[in-house]
């Protein structure tokens, strides 16, 4: 065999031994891009779908930053009752599970909402109940 033949061998072989390796490498990573915000919105109504006291289709959420490093991300995020401006702005830690984000917890914001609770959507709003919690019936 020649020298020429030999070196294009190694070259093929070196060629699908590195193809192999990047796919083993993009299948051990997940492969899947999900450092961005509509991942991470995602994860956040996950997490407080969780919660029970919490109508999430009555509910805008909006991650308004958010910073990747590694499998842990920090997002700040904003939940405001549909119909209404005023809400909540919250930050939350992250971490990559798989090919999707988990919510960690949440982290001091040195924001404060008068006492932590999402206002009450107003009467006939979506989400909205009787403002006398029942009484009277």
């Amino acid at each position: 065999m020649s020298h020429n033949r030999r070196v294009k061998r190694r070259s093929i072989a070196f060629t699908a031994l590195a193809a192999a390796a990047a796919t083993l490498f993009l299948s051990a990573c997940g492969g899947k891009d999900i450092n961005n915000k509509d991942q991470v919105r995602q994860a956040v109504v996950e997490h407080l779908s969780k919660r029970g006291d919490l109508n999430m289709d009555a509910m805008d959420v909006q991650v308004a930053s958010v910073s990747f490093e590694k499998d842990q991300a920090k997002a700040t995020v904003s939940v405001t009752p549909k119909g209404m401006k005023d809400g909540m702005q919250m930050s939350y830690a992250l971490v990559r599970k798989g090919d999707k984000w988990e919510v960690k917890g949440k982290q001091d914001s040195g924001m404060s909402n008068h006492g932590g609770a999402l206002p009450a959507p107003p009467p006939g709003a979506p989400g909205g109940g009787d403002p006398h919690g029942g009484a009277g019936k």
